[in-house]
């Protein structure tokens, strides 16, 4: 029989054992690595800090810091200088490749810091010396900061040790937007084009980014971002509510489609969003019977009240002379720009029909002037475009010369004739319809258009067939009498004129202020404020147009007194 050991002294047998194993070998120690004793400055903790791995990865993360202080200004270089001693003390060996590139950079950068500090400069160091203020939000000051410095001062570095200042602060990683407040304007406009909710919602908060740094927090915005406001929460489907603006009004053009006065912007244009001014016009010349947006500012104490308003949109025309006052910066001289080229082409054709056909180029030149008479009042481009094809068209004006000769023996009294032929002198293409014909006293925009100075050789052709007309009014000659009719007659037109030119500028008024909810009115309302527009612009155009007939006519001696009596009742000339 076999004897088992018992299990106690097995157990401390094996204990026994082992308490009797090899002991482990020390470590060795690393070896020295002369990196770890090279000094460096704070500004390579910050320049690596997200450096992973190896030497080389330190160095190539610092030297894109250094190339990145290029644009540093001032005693803000310090920060890029150090850095770049840094670098050469220790990445030589490890990053060839910049060398030569550091080497040149640490002179420049020694340079400008010795420069005189800037009061940007001046304020980082404060806050990289003393940290943030004990007051207030570290994060939102030192954001204030790089909104409106970081752009100037160039020193991507100085922002990163910012960071650390409101990570110290905060215990969180912080990451500054080094937008400036043009930059961020130019992102709140591109955002206003926001094609859905979410979009509108994400441009609302640039919106707030930009009012808490570049206007300061609870201030009144500016006119610029109280449009943009209205035109996102539009966009979101918000109510857009009335915005308190601070003065000025919008200048140079600072939203794309602007308005002239700078009270406000055109937002929408029959569904569309109004990007830019051209886009805005060609939407306007296609669309009828369709709806436009804008935001409009009425004058309040100590600022502006930022309304959202809606106008129907019968076309383009009906529209501009209905509301003058909604016209953009820069509309009238685009409008001209666009047209020119499809003026100067239309010039050419009729030019060549002028030496096969004078008759027909007559006409189409009659047509062709009239569509753009107030264009050629206004635009020194339109008038050298004409006078450019002045010896084309001779054929052309010799044949409305003769034209005109010829409607002067219908039968006009003397008073009319007076003033055709008046006319006819030195504007050409008055007394011509839109479709091109010659018919006394017809009312057109080319009425007032002076050509006399444009078409030299043209005019030269077009008077001597106007003569057989010089020589029938000569033979008519205006009686006193007739001539004090004229007079009295052109009083009334000129105060006529003046009072339909303010009924008009009343109602336009009254009609925007119903549709951006300044005073309130029904549907009704509306309808009667729209008539009356459209009524007074007709009885306005109506007297111009008769008050012309007379101081062109029987009423010829008295022009200067008629013409200082209309401008001071009000009487203008209209641009649509």
């Amino acid at each position: 029989m076999v004897r088992r050991a018992p299990i106690v002294a097995v157990l401390f047998l094996a204990a026994a054992c082992a308490s009797e194993a090899p002991k482990r070998r020390a470590e060795e120690p690393r070896p020295a690595d002369p990196w770890d004793d090279v000094p460096h400055s704070n500004e390579w903790l910050y320049a690596t800090r997200e450096a992973k791995g190896s030497h080389e990865a330190e160095c190539k993360a610092a030297f894109e810091w250094i190339d990145g202080e290029s644009g540093c200004r001032g005693t803000g270089c310090a920060h890029g200088k150090d850095l770049a001693k840094d670098w050469l003390a220790r990445c030589e060996p490890h990053d060839g490749a910049h060398v030569d590139a550091v080497k040149k950079a640490l002179p420049e950068l020694s340079t400008k810091a010795r420069q005189e500090s800037s009061p940007c400069t001046e304020e980082a160091d404060v806050l990289l010396r003393d940290g943030c203020p004990k007051s207030g939000d570290c994060a939102v000051a030192v954001q204030s900061w790089a909104t409106r410095c970081a752009k100037a001062e160039g020193s991507p570095l100085t922002v990163r040790m910012l960071e650390r200042v409101v990570e110290r602060k905060s215990g969180e990683r912080a990451k500054l937007d080094v937008r400036g407040c043009d930059d961020l304007l130019g992102d709140i406009t591109k955002g206003a084009a926001c094609a859905n909710t979410f979009a509108c919602e994400e441009s609302l908060k640039e919106v707030e980014a930009y009012r808490t740094r570049c206007e300061g927090a609870g201030d009144k915005p500016g006119m610029a971002t109280a449009v943009l406001t209205l035109s996102i929460q539009h966009g979101a489907g918000r109510p857009a509510k009335p915005v308190l603006a601070r003065p000025p009004a919008l200048k140079n053009r600072e939203l794309p489609t602007a308005l002239d006065d700078g009270m406000g912007a055109a937002l929408w244009v029959c569904g569309e969003r109004t990007k830019d001014l051209a886009r805005y016009l060609e939407k306007r010349r296609t669309c009828t019977s369709g709806e436009v947006v804008y935001a409009r500012a009425w004058k309040r104490d100590g600022g502006f009240d930022v309304r959202l308003g809606k106008l129907a949109f019968p076309d383009d025309r009906t529209f501009s002379a209905r509301f003058p006052s909604l016209a953009l910066d820069g509309e009238l001289e685009l409008r001209d720009a666009q047209e020119l080229a499809a003026f100067e082409a239309e010039l050419t054709k009729i030019g060549e029909l002028a030496q096969r056909s004078p008759a027909d180029a007559a006409v189409s030149l009659g047509k062709a002037i009239v569509a753009r008479a107030l264009a050629l009042h206004r635009s020194g481009a339109f008038r050298e475009a004409l006078a450019s094809k002045d010896g084309a068209l001779v054929p052309a004006m010799r044949e409305l010369g003769a034209r005109k000769a010829k409607a002067a023996k219908t039968k006009l009294t003397v008073a009319e004739l007076a003033g055709f032929v008046a006319r006819a002198r030195t504007r050409a293409f008055a007394d011509v319809t839109a479709d091109g014909a010659v018919s006394p006293g017809v009312a057109t925009r080319a009425t007032e258009l002076e050509t006399e100075g444009v078409l030299t050789k043209g005019m030269a052709a077009y008077v001597d067939a106007l003569k057989p007309a010089e020589a029938q009014a000569r033979l008519r000659k205006v009686d006193a009498r007739t001539a004090k009719l004229a007079l009295a007659y052109g009083k009334i037109q000129a105060e006529t004129c003046g009072a339909a030119e303010k009924r008009l500028n009343a109602a336009e008024q009254k009609m925007l202020a119903c549709a951006f909810g300044v005073e309130p009115c029904d549907e009704a309302g509306a309808a009667a404020l729209t008539k009356e527009i459209d009524d007074a612009r007709q009885q306005a155009d109506t007297a111009r147009h008769q008050l012309d007939a007379v101081v062109t006519g029987a009423a010829a001696a008295h022009k200067s007194e008629l013409v200082e009596l209309a401008s001071s009742a009000g009487c203008l000339e209209p641009w649509w």
